[in-house]
């Protein structure tokens, strides 16, 4: 893409949650050291939140890559849209448990306590963690007290972190789930980063990414711009940020100005409609005026005279108007003060009427032409011919002779390549393991010509 344009060796803002461009700020490096301690402690259920965009996701990847993957067994479930049968059923499968389907809910717990039993004892930890947890079933959260009750003597058997955003603080504090609420030990919420957070926060992803100066690549007062606009969400402040660099790019600008920055931020926002062109209406409005004036000159004048000046008239109408003209029939006129004068085909007179009518010099009628003004296209906008790169050239991954390599098509997401993979079927369980093998963190988005490995249905 771009990174050859400004020296970079990778793509600074990405949406991805990558742990390796994780900002050691004080409220990341708290929700970090929070997670820590609980599970250190083995204090059984932990809860994180915080508004969209804040990075809850990364914190939690960068806290299960701190750990030792020996000692720590995570389970991630990423689709919180589970029952809890199902979740006991992706616990047991992650545990790699080899259970009979039609056990039953009771019995796969008592399989559960007793591995858990087994690894405490190998002083071995497993960490449940519920990403997006405030969309989890409200049946799924009220049962999921019951997994507190695994437990020895002096320590939690299994550690929880659930992780959402501020409305799954709501949700538990109803009546009906306040026992779960009640059990969760420790609360850690991340907030908004400050100004100067939000600037550092830029020249550092800027910095992992190559830039041995960042005001190289953006400007002082772009900074300012990206901050000021973004309101110290870091999602928005990679989307703004990247968009940026994607126009500076295609307008062959280094460093970006705070100016541009501003531009792609207005080019996002929703605009107004065009207003629809009335011009047409002009020239239909003067074909009606010339059709009135002729039934009019038809009503009033003599016969004959209506006959000369209706030819002469529809001479001057387009084709389409005077076709639609036809000749009044010659009657004589009748005259009324003040009166409606209707059309000669409704008046029926049951004697005729002879009125005697002097010839008259009429002056010839000629109605205006209406001005028909040329219709005016609306603007087109032009945008910067942006430089369009080739897609990048697949990973080489070795797998095993039981695995499956597959290339990411664009538009795919890891639940649809599981789902092509696996059938519609999929345990959650299964994609988790495709996470895992991959280090893949979000299915959110998968870089375009990626190649990751597929790991055979069942363990081998």
């Amino acid at each position: 893409m771009y990174t050859r344009f400004f020296g970079l060796t990778r793509l600074p803002f990405e949406a991805s949650p990558d742990p390796g461009f994780l900002f050691d700020g004080p409220a990341h490096r708290e929700a970090i050291a929070s997670i820590e301690y609980a599970v250190a402690t083995r204090m059984g259920f932990i809860m994180l939140t915080g508004e969209v965009g804040l990075g809850k996701t990364t914190v939690i990847r960068a806290f299960l890559n701190r750990y030792d993957r020996g000692r720590l067994l995570p389970i991630y479930v990423f689709h919180p849209l589970v029952t809890f049968d199902e979740l006991l059923e992706l616990i047991s499968d992650e545990l790699e448990l080899t259970l009979d389907p039609a056990i039953g809910s009771f019995n796969r717990l008592r399989a559960i306590q007793r591995e858990l039993i087994r690894l405490y004892a190998e002083n071995r930890q497993v960490v449940l963690v519920l990403d997006e947890a405030q969309r989890l079933p409200e049946d799924t959260l009220e049962n999921l007290r019951l997994l507190t009750n695994l437990e020895t003597d002096d320590a939690k058997l299994l550690q929880i972190v659930l992780v959402g955003q501020p409305e799954l603080e709501a949700i538990l504090a109803q009546p009906q789930l306040r026992q779960l609420e009640q059990r969760i030990m420790l609360k850690a919420r991340l907030e908004s980063l400050t100004r100067t957070d939000s600037i550092r926060y830029l020249r550092h992803r800027l910095m992992l990414a190559g830039a041995e100066d960042p005001e190289e690549i953006m400007t002082a007062a772009a900074f300012d711009a990206v901050v000021d606009l973004a309101d110290g969400v870091p999602r928005r402040m990679n989307i703004l940020a990247n968009r940026a660099l994607i126009d500076a790019f295609g307008a062959d600008e280094k460093p970006v100005s705070a100016a541009r920055v501003h531009k792609v931020a207005l080019a996002g926002r929703h605009r107004t409609a065009p207003q629809p062109q009335r011009q047409w209406l002009w020239p239909l409005g003067g074909v009606t005026l010339l059709i009135l004036v002729i039934a009019g000159v038809t009503l009033v004048q003599p016969a004959g005279f209506a006959s000369e000046e209706l030819a002469r008239l529809r001479a001057m109408l387009p084709v389409s108007a005077s076709t639609a003209v036809t000749p009044a029939p010659a009657v004589p006129p009748i005259i009324t003060p003040m009166a409606v004068v209707q059309p000669p085909a409704v008046i029926v007179a049951e004697t005729p009427i002879s009125v005697p009518v002097e010839p008259v010099e009429y002056p010839p009628v000629i109605p205006p032409t209406p001005s028909i003004p040329e219709p005016v296209a609306p603007p087109v906008e032009t945008t910067p011919v942006q430089k369009v790169k080739a897609p990048p050239a697949p990973d080489v991954i070795a797998a095993t002779p039981q695995e499956t390599l597959y290339t990411v098509m664009p538009g795919d997401t890891l639940w649809k390549i599981c789902i092509k993979a696996y059938g519609p079927d999929t345990a959650p369980s299964m994609i988790s393991r495709v996470m895992s093998r991959n280090k893949i963190v979000s299915d959110i988005k998968l870089l375009w010509g990626k190649t990751i490995i597929l790991p055979p249905p069942k363990p081998v």
